[in-house]
């Protein structure tokens, strides 16, 4: 595990799209060691993935591309052109694998099993899967598309600057107290 090999002992995760699945259930897995969660435009339950994922080979690429065009309608120019040039290099196991994922994981479920802070940050038209536990922070981005960490990359920082003070401040009085 990276976290071991840096020696870290407690980390914040922070993932996006289908890699919010990761985080979050390492976290679940691991809560001792997850200091807290940031969540950007999760993904998770989606049934649309599922079918796009059963696709020959033949139609699974041009029904992406499709599918992202959807996904990028409020993104920036900049955001569309590196999100398909992305795509155009992926390899198709490795897609198939991000769609079951995104289909088959149930981010409500493993939230609820994990105890620590969590912040969800999505772009206005992003559903946010649910029911979540008491306490999770579902905070609306003012624009942007799927990709908000490339769109509104100033609002996405200063939400995690704002979530990350007050974990350093306990971090720093346990560093201090230990």
């Amino acid at each position: 595990m990276v976290l071991d090999v840096l020696r870290l002992e407690e980390v914040v995760l922070v993932g996006h799209g289908t890699g919010v699945e990761v985080v979050a259930r390492w976290a679940e897995r691991n809560p001792a060691r997850v200091m807290g969660l940031v969540l950007v435009n999760p993904v998770s339950g989606d049934a649309e993935a599922a079918r796009v994922a059963d696709l020959p080979d033949s139609e699974l690429r041009p029904t992406i591309d499709r599918w992202l065009v959807t996904l990028l309608r409020d993104a920036r120019p900049e955001t569309k052109e590196k999100v398909l040039a992305s795509v155009q290099v992926a390899r198709v196991p490795a897609i198939r694998a991000m769609l079951v994922d995104a289909a088959a994981n149930d981010l409500p479920a493993s939230l609820s099993a994990y105890p620590g802070p969590v912040l969800i940050l999505a772009a206005p038209d992003e559903p946010v899967p649910g029911p979540l536990r008491p306490g999770i922070e579902v905070r609306r981005l003012t624009g942007g598309s799927h990709w908000s960490p490339l769109d509104a990359s100033d609002e996405v920082n200063a939400a995690l600057r704002e979530f990350l003070r007050p974990i350093d401040a306990a971090s720093g009085r346990r560093r201090r107290s230990g």
